[in-house]
């Protein structure tokens, strides 16, 4: 098992405009997709982590769904 208990990816919440994100769980830094905001992974919020690039984008459009 790594460091990221065994999730490969996160998913996670911009800090600069608050958009949903998915990085690799090794990554340091992810430039968010929405707004270009380069977020250092130690400091977002995370919301979830996922096993697959699959199951991410899945949890990823669910978390976007809820927030309408």
């Amino acid at each position: 098992m790594n460091k990221t208990g065994g999730k490969r990816y996160i998913i996670f919440e911009c800090s600069s405009c608050g958009s949903i994100n998915i990085a690799k769980a090794l990554d340091k830094t992810r430039t968010c997709t929405y707004c270009g905001h380069k977020n250092k992974l130690s400091k977002v919020r995370k919301l979830a982590s996922a096993l697959t690039a699959g199951e991410a984008r899945r949890l990823a459009a669910k978390l976007k769904a809820k927030r309408g």
